[in-house]
């Protein structure tokens, strides 16, 4: 966010991109309590006298299912915030992304 938030926006696009962000948040609370979930039953089978190297495994997925829907909902949000965008903004952060920044991290935290 602070990237984004460094360019010169006007006010339209800071209260879009805003909104943006505070839907993305909202929405990955939901998801966020599923991976808790899963967290805590996987915590159960490692704890079990016997561990079962399927049922972990399963676990596992269910959780990086989750975490998938997040990337894929942040990157979603990130390409509808560039969208909001004029071509030299786009630049202006594209530049900003070179400068360091590192690219796999979403603006929108």
């Amino acid at each position: 966010m602070h990237m984004i938030m460094s360019l010169d926006l006007n006010d339209e696009q800071r209260s879009k991109i805003n909104k943006l962000s505070d839907e993305l948040k909202h929405n990955n609370w939901a998801t966020k309590g599923l991976i808790m979930d899963e967290s805590a039953k996987l915590r159960d089978l490692y704890a079990a006298d016997k561990r079962d190297p399927a049922a972990i495994g399963k676990e596992y997925q269910k959780i990086f299912d989750l975490q998938r829907q997040m990337i894929e909902a942040m990157i979603t949000t990130q390409n509808r915030v560039e969208e909001l965008l004029t071509p030299e903004q786009r630049t202006q952060l594209k530049n900003l992304h070179h400068k360091g920044a590192p690219m796999d991290k979403c603006p929108m935290h």
